[in-house]
């Protein structure tokens, strides 16, 4: 297997246990005395819009989501989530692209 194969699986990997252990943390933390807001979070959907565009936005603002959407319960944590999987995996695209690009330089110069 080609180095670029092995690091697209271990990245894959790596937002698999994050979501794993997320949603497990999340279930241990649930509880039968809270109220269901129906209002979504805005920073878990501008996590999930960001995520397509500039990753490291929708990291941060998906961290932040997920932190307020477990204090306040509200809707919008598969949002989160999915901004904060895609723009991992936007920022390791990105990192091997840039890392590509620059050896191709090296190589040109």
């Amino acid at each position: 297997m080609d180095p670029l194969t092995l690091l697209i699986l271990a990245a894959l990997v790596v937002c698999t246990v994050i979501v794993i252990t997320t949603a497990v943390r999340r279930a241990k933390h649930r509880t039968a005395s809270y109220v269901v807001v129906e209002k979504y979070n805005t920073l878990a959907i501008l996590s999930f819009v960001l995520s397509f565009c500039i990753s490291i936005a929708a990291i941060v603002l998906g961290h932040i989501a997920l932190s307020q959407i477990t204090r306040t319960h509200e809707r919008g944590w598969g949002l989160a989530v999915a901004g904060l999987v895609l723009g991992y995996l936007g920022l390791i695209a990105g990192t091997i692209w840039l890392f590509f690009v620059f050896t191709q330089l090296a190589a040109i110069s």
